[in-house]
């Protein structure tokens, strides 16, 4: 059972480890009701398997990751592509421990990281990162209680236009070829059908649906 104790002008609170002797503790309450609070919190954490051990998140990025590979079901391709981000997420991430990676400290990685790569192999190297962090929240027992990347709910940062794709016009000697080549295929028909899409910009739909009394010079 949790109980508070006194310490100094604060109280603290101690409840029994879930994995064998010894207790956990937590100080810095201002009542002896919010420490007993805290520790019956923690306690109905360890009966429910939700206990999150402070100490299981001193674990570096760098040990969890190897654990996290050596226990990966995947194709060797794919292993391989873990393994050459992995070592990029390593230059930022290798000594630090998982409960010290903050959401802003990942925020301002993730920014250094689309500065200095393209769109596709940042995304990758952040993708692992997310995994990595995703798995050790449900990991049992958990080594984090909540992942420090963000959940992508709602738009952020500076509006980008999208690129709008390149219009490509045909020369006439290009059209000229194709509608030659319609002819090998499909016949006359094939050759007015390329020349009169080309020249006047009808729809697929509106070429199927031209009939000869709407053309010159029936019209």
């Amino acid at each position: 059972m949790a109980y508070p104790e006194k310490r100094g002008s604060t109280w603290r609170v101690r409840w029994k480890r879930p994995d064998g002797p010894g207790y956990d503790s937590q100080s810095g309450f201002r009542t002896k009701e919010k420490a007993l609070a805290y520790g019956e919190e923690q306690e109905v954490d360890i009966r429910r398997g939700d206990y999150i051990d402070r100490r299981a998140g001193d674990i570096t990025l760098g040990e969890w990751d190897r654990q996290w590979m050596e226990a990966i079901d995947v194709g060797p391709n794919s292993e391989y592509s873990y393994q050459l981000r992995i070592k990029k997420i390593r230059q930022r991430w290798q000594d630090v421990p998982l409960s010290s990676i903050t959401t802003g400290a990942y925020q301002r990685w993730e920014k250094e990281l689309r500065a200095r790569y393209s769109k596709n192999y940042a995304d990758g190297i952040l993708s692992v990162f997310q995994l990595l962090m995703d798995d050790a929240v449900s990991h049992k027992p958990p080594l984090l209680k909540a992942s420090p990347v963000p959940k992508q709910t709602r738009k952020r940062g500076r509006y980008k236009r999208p690129p709008k794709p390149e219009k490509t016009f045909g020369t006439p000697g290009q059209v000229l070829r194709l509608a030659e080549n319609a002819r090998a295929l499909w016949g006359p028909t094939g050759n007015v059908f390329v020349l009169t899409k080309a020249y006047t910009g009808m729809r697929l739909a509106e070429m199927y649906g031209l009939r000869r009394e709407w053309c010159y010079p029936y019209w």
